[in-house]
């Protein structure tokens, strides 16, 4: 008699109609208090697979609703979580806020995380989830992130490569403007190849890294953004 340490696995379950994906953003981000739009770039990322997911398996109204909620879920970010101008921190022609919060002044909730303009343009489907103001485009947020991470990186590895791609969309978008397609490229390259302190080669150099590290040094922690 044969024996199995494993038990057999369960029949297949049908997907369930009416599945309530509603995303509980408000809660999440009453707890928060910050990294808010980074937080729900993640959610409008995670409806559109979901939409995807369930178009793919034959559920349609799961998938027409999920990309609804995204599409809600865009249009307040858009509405809500982009500042302009000196709201900006520093001044720049467009930034996302870090906190949901509107009811207190601009610069009380201003982008001091950069995160918050990191993850809403590398994770923005711009098909599906669009979470820019109309009168807005990806290249416009550039030069916040530029001037924002400075001479030395602000953003973690996990989320500096979340900007790469944010950047790799940004020219994608705006293919037609060379100028501003090649300075965004040329920032990607040094970002990627610059030496010393929150750099992927100073992981080689300084802490002789076999891997990608979690943090950019010891001394920054694990888990951070």
């Amino acid at each position: 008699m044969g024996f199995s340490f494993f038990p057999p696995p369960p029949p297949p379950r049908r997907p369930q109609a009416g599945l309530d994906v509603t995303p509980k953003v408000a809660q999440t981000c009453a707890r928060s208090q910050t990294a808010c739009a980074a937080l729900n770039a993640h959610v409008g990322a995670a409806l559109a697979a979901w939409a995807w997911v369930a178009e793919s398996v034959g559920q349609g109204d799961a998938a027409a609703n999920a990309t609804a909620l995204a599409r809600q879920l865009g249009a307040a970010m858009a509405k809500q979580m982009v500042l302009r101008g000196a709201d900006c921190s520093p001044p720049a022609p467009a930034c996302f806020r870090d906190n949901w919060d509107v009811s207190q002044p601009a610069a009380a909730n201003a982008s001091t995380i950069v995160q918050s303009t990191i993850f809403p343009l590398a994770l923005t489907d711009v098909t599906r989830v669009p979470m820019l103001p109309a009168d807005l485009a990806p290249v416009d947020f550039f030069p916040f992130l530029q001037q924002r991470q400075g001479d030395e990186l602000k953003s973690s590895p996990w989320a500096t490569g979340f900007m790469l791609r944010a950047l790799y969309r940004m020219v994608l978008d705006d293919a037609t403007n060379r100028t501003a397609a090649r300075q965004i490229a040329t920032y990607a390259h040094a970002t990627l190849t610059a030496s010393g302190a929150h750099t992927w080669l100073g992981m080689l150099d300084t802490w002789n890294a076999t891997m990608t590290m979690e943090a950019w040094d010891p001394a920054a922690g694990s888990g951070t953004m």
